[in-house]
């Protein structure tokens, strides 16, 4: 699979080079050109999962909350393919009831990432030295927000993880306001005052830091790109 994964690389990057416009994988991003050239790009994906299929109130009764993870390199025709994603860890879901948990929850995560994208992995059969770096989380915007430290309702307030759009302006066209996108400083001051402040459980739409923020490479403004197939065709 190493030889495919560096040909992948190798053609996305002829085809960005004919054409700046298309966007392959993370490295063709503002973020992604800071990463190392050489290095294979983790992508990690959250999601609750039913492992009963009950209706009404009891449909969350037996939920696992499931973090898998893939190498974004992979070519498009094998990256379905189960063999090519990875479960990195499983929690029953209703233990990860306050922020202390789920943080002990994702710990031993951000460190062996952190440790592959320092250290990397030598692999004695290609005498070679692979690297390493974080891309981005793919989820549902509740898991999104969940792992972000974002507020959790989408009907009300600062609700975009991407912007400080409110919910009242949400149908106005583009055209016709300009949003002000959130910024890694700016979370950092929201972050601080709900610190130096503890009454307050909100602040434009921030509730609280990410368990992955010791995660090189990781931005909660950033890591989490909409998902096309939740937003548009399941509609969450």
């Amino acid at each position: 699979m190493l030889p495919f994964l560096i040909e992948n690389i190798h053609d996305q990057i002829n085809a960005t080079q004919c054409d700046p416009d298309l966007i392959f994988s993370f490295r063709d991003c503002i973020k992604g050109k800071k990463i190392h050239k050489q290095s294979f790009l983790i992508q990690l994906y959250v999601d609750d999962i039913g492992v009963t299929n009950p209706i009404g109130p009891k449909k969350g009764q037996h939920k696992l909350t499931m973090v898998y993870f893939m190498l974004e390199d992979v070519p498009d025709p094998f990256r379905s393919m189960l063999q090519c994603i990875h479960l990195a860890a499983i929690c029953y879901s209703k233990y990860l009831d306050n922020d202390e948990k789920i943080r002990k929850f994702y710990d031993p995560i951000v460190k062996e990432l952190n440790d592959l994208q320092l250290t990397g992995l030598t692999i004695n059969t290609f005498n070679s030295q692979l690297l390493f770096s974080f891309s981005a989380i793919a989820a549902d915007n509740l898991a999104a927000h969940n792992v972000a430290g974002f507020q959790q309702t989408f009907s009300s307030g600062n609700f975009c993880r991407r912007c400080l759009i409110i919910y009242e302006n949400r149908l106005i066209p583009l055209t016709d306001v300009h949003f002000i996108q959130r910024t890694y400083s700016q979370h950092e001051k929201c972050l601080q005052l709900l610190k130096n402040k503890p009454h307050i459980k909100s602040v434009f739409g921030v509730v609280g830091p990410s368990p992955l923020n010791d995660l090189h490479n990781f931005d909660p403004t950033t890591s989490f790109p909409g998902n096309a197939m939740h937003d548009f065709f399941e509609g969450n």
